[in-house]
């Protein structure tokens, strides 16, 4: 007979995971309540909404703060934020860019800027332990270039090809950078995933400093662009 309560669930679900299959101190039909609510109510979903419609409120100049509790909300969040992200005057790649033979000029355009992560102070987690992986994440949205749209111009330069060729024979195949997008949100995020992410970005903007520089052949090891500290959940 199938479970008609919330109480009835949540045993069947202890009896077929065994008490300590979580690894902690927690009941082990938790996870599988967490994981039908996210389902049912799209939180994730609600989440990329909610900071499309922060960003596109805001003015220039204008700050957005979100925090994070769990590893895969970071996750959404660098995924946007990867598709936002404005171009910095030191960034590689823009220096590359700048020197190839009629390389268009960056239209300007609304971005992102990603300030440090605010993490909570030792005082603070001692008042409220839940507070220890709460990160503040603080944004500024900016008039300038974004560095995905430099990425999908970059990459499809006839020079791009041959500085990546060494690096990107090593990588496998979902983590090389390339791939085309549209202006639209959605299709920066999906360019900016497939290009951003990982080892993706990091690679291309070793590759394009290292040529900048004249430095001598593409590695895989060079600049990194910040990644969000992990934690349970």
């Amino acid at each position: 007979e199938l479970p008609n309560t919330t109480r009835a669930f949540a045993k069947l679900v202890a009896q077929v995971r065994g008490r300590e299959s979580s690894g902690q101190q927690m009941h082990p039909a938790k996870m599988t309540f967490q994981a039908l609510r996210i389902h049912l109510n799209d939180e994730f979903g609600e989440m990329r909404k909610g900071m499309k419609a922060a960003f596109k409120m805001i003015g220039e100049g204008g700050r957005l703060g979100l925090i994070t509790w769990k590893f895969s909300e970071r996750k959404i969040l660098d995924a946007v934020v990867n598709s936002l992200e404005a171009v910095r005057p030191n960034e590689p790649l823009l220096a590359w860019y700048r020197h190839q033979p009629g390389a268009p000029p960056l239209p300007d355009g609304p971005s992102l800027e990603y300030d440090e992560v605010v993490r909570p102070s030792e005082k603070e987690v001692q008042r409220n332990s839940r507070a220890r992986q709460g990160l503040l994440h603080v944004m500024h949205k900016r008039n300038l270039p974004r560095l995905a749209h430099l990425e999908k111009r970059a990459y499809a330069l006839p020079g791009w090809a041959g500085i990546m060729a060494p690096a990107s024979s090593t990588l496998p195949t979902r983590m090389r950078p390339g791939g085309g997008s549209s202006a639209s949100w959605d299709n920066d995020e999906a360019a900016a995933a497939r290009a951003g992410n990982g080892s993706g970005r990091a690679t291309a903007r070793a590759a394009a400093k290292t040529n900048a520089d004249g430095n001598g052949p593409v590695t895989t090891t060079g600049v990194k662009r910040k990644r969000f500290p992990r934690s349970d959940g």
